[in-house]
C-alpha cells in the first residue's frame, strides 16, 4: 500500500475510534463541554478562549534554530568562540538565522545554555556544556577548516546539541514522570489573574513536540516533504533535523516519523479530552521509545557507512585522512553521545559506556580498520540486541 495513502487512512481510523470512544476516565473540563476528535495536524483549539489556539512551543523552534546556525558557522573562515558562544546563550540581538531571517530575540529566555543537560557526558567525563565550549575553541583555531585529527567538529557540535539539549529536553524533561505527574490540566493563570490558552499540561507536551521539530502538518507530509526543511512560518511550517531524521530512519524496521507524530496527535488530544494519566502515558512511551530508535538506527548508519569505507580501502586505509569516513564517524560518533540523554531508555550507563569505548575518540588510522570493523560491528549487535532488530535490518540502516 502506498506509504501517504496508510498514513490518510491511518488518521481517519484514529477519528472513527476516538469520536466512538465512551472510556469511563474521559472527564471534559466542564459540562457541555464537547470531546475533540484526533486531528490531522498539531491543531488544538483553547478551551478557555473560543477560536484561539492552545498550542504554543516558540521558544523550542527557537533553540533549534540556534542549533542549526550554530552548525553552520562552524565552517566559516571568520568563526571564533565568541561568535558561537553568543549563539549559544543567544544575547546577539543582531545574530540572524542560516537565511537570513531573524532568531526571534524578544524571546530572551529561548538559549541553549539554560536548556543543556548538566549530566556527565559518558566516555568524555565532562559536561555537555564543557565539551561544546572544547569544540567551539576548536572551531576557531580551524578558521573554518572544520577537521581536526580526523573528527568533524560541525556534526559533533551540531548532533552533540540535538542530543544533549532537544533529545534530552523532548524526552527526559517535558515527557518526564516529574512534569506529567504534577502538571495541573486546567488553565493555567498567574497570581495576577492573567491566564494562557492552556493548561501546563497541554503546554508541556507542546514543548516537547516544539523539540521534536517537526511542522504541524507532518502527518500529512510524503517522505520527501519530511525529510526536507519546508519553508513559511518556523514555528509551523518547518521541519527540523530529529523529524527528518525521523523519516530518513523509517522503513527499515517500523515508521518511527508516523508512530511518533501519531503519538504526539493522541496524547495532545487525550490531554484536551482530560483522559487518565496512564492514556496519555502511553503515547509519552510510544514516542520517547521511538524517539531512541531514530539516534540508535543513526549510529547503526553511520557505523555502517564507516565500515563499508575501511573494507573497500584495505588494510593501509586511513580512515582519519579520508574526508567521507572522518565525517561518518563523526555523526556516528555523535550519535552515540546523544543516547545517554532519553531518561526512558533501557540502556543502562554500563552499555553506553561500552559503546563509547568500541567507538573511541577519533577515527581509526591506517592499520587500525581489521580490528576497528569488528568494534563497529560489535556496536551495531548491541543496538539490535536491545532494540529488537535483525542482522537484515542492521544491514538495511
Amino acid at each position: 500500500m502506498n506509504k501517504l495513502l496508510f498514513r490518510v487512512l491511518t488518521i481517519g481510523l484514529v477519528l472513527i475510534f476516538t469520536a466512538c470512544s465512551d472510556d469511563d476516565s474521559t472527564d471534559p473540563v466542564s459540562s457541555g463541554d464537547t470531546l475533540i476528535d484526533t486531528p490531522a495536524t498539531y491543531t488544538f483549539e483553547s478551551r478557555y478562549v473560543a477560536g484561539e489556539s492552545s498550542v504554543s512551543y516558540s521558544g523550542q523552534v527557537v533553540r533549534n534554530m540556534l542549533i542549526s546556525s550554530i552548525k553552520s558557522h562552524i565552517t566559516d573562515e571568520t568563526v571564533t568562540a565568541a561568535k558561537l558562544t553568543s549563539l549559544y546563550n543567544n544575547d546577539d540581538a543582531t545574530a540572524l538565522y542560516t537565511d537570513g531571517t531573524t532568531l526571534f530575540h524578544d524571546i530572551s529566555t529561548s538559549r541553549l545554555e539554560n536548556k543543556i543537560s548538566t549530566e556527565t557526558v559518558l566516555g568524555y567525563n565532562v559536561t555537555p556544556a564543557a565539551l561544546m565550549s572544547t569544540w567551539f575553541d576548536a572551531a576557531e583555531s580551524l578558521a573554518g577548516a572544520n577537521v581536526t585529527g580526523g573528527v568533524f567538529v560541525n556534526p559533533m557540535v551540531g548532533k552533540g546539541l540535538l542530543g544533549t539539549v532537544s533529545y534530552y529536553q523532548g524526552t527526559s524533561v517535558y515527557l518526564g514522570d516529574s512534569k506529567l505527574d504534577n502538571d495541573t490540566n486546567t488553565q493555567d493563570c498567574e497570581d495576577d489573574g492573567t491566564c494562557e490558552n492552556y493548561s501546563d499540561m497541554e503546554h508541556h507536551w507542546d514543548e516537547s513536540f516544539g523539540y521534536f521539530g517537526a511542522a504541524r502538518t507532518y502527518s500529512t507530509m510524503t517522505d520527501a516533504e519530511r525529510q526536507g526543511s519546508g519553508s513559511g512560518d518556523f514555528t509551523t511550517d518547518v521541519n527540523f533535523d530529529w523529524a527528518k531524521y525521523a523519516s530518513k530512519r523509517s522503513g527499515v524496521a517500523g515508521d518511527y516519523d508516523d508512530l511518533i507524530m501519531n503519538a504526539y496527535l493522541e496524547g495532545r488530544t487525550l490531554i484536551t479530552n482530560q483522559a487518565s494519566l496512564s492514556e496519555i502515558k502511553a503515547q509519552r512511551d510510544v514516542i520517547v521509545m521511538n524517539w531512541e530508535k531514530v539516534v540508535a538506527a543513526n549510529v547503526v548508519h553511520y557505523a555502517n557507512d564507516v565500515v563499508a569505507l575501511i573494507e573497500a580501502g584495505g588494510s593501509d586505509f586511513d580512515c582519519s585522512a579520508d574526508s567521507n569516513c572522518g565525517k561518518y564517524w563523526s555523526e556516528m560518533a555523535a550519535f552515540v553521545l546523544s543516547l545517554q540523554y532519553n531518561s526512558h531508555s533501557d540502556m543502562t550507563d554500563a552499555e553506553l559506556t561500552t559503546l563509547h569505548g568500541l567507538v573511541g575518540q577519533a577515527p581509526p588510522v591506517a592499520g587500525e580498520g581489521t580490528d576497528y570493523v569488528t568494534s563497529l560491528n560489535t556496536v551495531n549487535s548491541t543496538i539490535g540486541s536491545k532494540l529488537g532488530w535483525t542482522a537484515d535490518q542492521l544491514a538495511a540502516f
